[in-house]
């Protein structure tokens, strides 16, 4: 028997070589271990390391792109310079002067708005600022349908096909039950339901549901209500945030930054006028408690 061989592109034997197999069988740990080292060679740090610019290009797919769960490569470019990427890797239109944006801002017990009128208020507005933020507590009438809370003074301020991205930060009161709370863009007032006859792409907590926000886009016929499984907890900070992607057909939902799920189907007409809402609606004979710190709406 020869001595182990270290040269990896092994010669095809001569027909007829009996004793090819018995080489390479009595061989087999000290090639085994030799192929290990080989490609001990080519990984970062080895003798002949291989860089990632002198492999084949990918192919055009996700699987290498990084997430918040893994390290990665950058995801494919949207070819949009109105976007930039969010810390969970996904894109997201930026504020620009190419893009407007209206705000509705807590000061004390009343809101100022800028860039758009002021929004009409419900329910007895009072201070409520804390170390965290300005709010203002809104507190609906003890019966039920009466609502406390901000909604805009027209309903013609943006629309899907302007890709709207929405932000509002509320707070909820300590009592949630007998209540149903409405954060978004709308067509109208959502008024005491849990389905109402207008368009919309917003958020929606209802007692009478369950615990959850739920994500809703709605045409004015058919809503597509889908649970979040984010609890709406008593007394509890929510960042809630939608992007809108109009080409796509599609609404993203976002708590406290992070991804809640897309909404596809049933999203208001790409020319249907929207307003905004952020309010509390009473299901019973009790009054009903909303915080209301910040609300904007960023746009074509």
């Amino acid at each position: 028997m020869g001595t182990p061989t270290t040269n990896f592109n092994l010669a095809r034997p001569d027909e007829g070589d009996s004793d090819w197999t018995t080489e390479i069988n009595g061989n087999w740990e000290t090639i085994d271990t030799n192929l290990g080292a080989h490609a001990g060679r080519h990984r970062s740090g080895g003798a002949d390391a291989i860089k990632l610019d002198d492999l084949s290009a990918p192919d055009d797919n996700t699987d290498l792109d990084a997430s918040t769960a893994k390290h990665g490569l950058c995801p494919k470019a949207p070819d949009d310079v109105s976007k930039f990427m969010r810390g969970d890797a996904s894109w997201a239109h930026a504020l620009s002067a190419a893009r407007k944006f209206f705000a509705v801002n807590s000061a004390a017990a009343t809101f100022q708005a800028m860039g758009v009128a002021a929004p009409t208020t419900s329910g007895t507005l009072a201070n409520s600022n804390d170390d965290s933020s300005t709010w203002t507590r809104a507190t609906s009438a003890a019966s039920s349908g009466s609502t406390g809370g901000i909604i805009s003074a027209t309903f013609n301020l943006v629309r899907r096909a302007h890709d709207p991205q929405f932000y509002a930060r509320v707070r909820t009161d300590s009592a949630v039950d007998n209540a149903r709370i409405w954060v978004g863009l709308c067509s109208a007032a959502p008024g005491n339901s849990d389905s109402p006859a207008i368009s919309l792409i917003a958020f929606r907590y209802s007692a009478g549901v369950g615990g959850n926000w739920y994500r809703c886009t709605k045409d004015g016929s058919t809503l597509n209500a889908v649970d979040t499984g984010v609890a709406c907890g008593a007394s509890t900070d929510f960042k809630l945030e939608i992007v809108v992607d109009s080409a796509a057909g599609t609404a993203e939902f976002f708590i406290n930054g992070t991804s809640v799920g897309t909404n596809n189907a049933n999203l208001p007409g790409a020319s249907t006028d929207l307003g905004y809402v952020a309010y509390v609606v009473a299901t019973s004979a009790s009054g009903r408690l909303l915080h209301i710190s910040r609300l904007l709406v960023d746009c074509a």
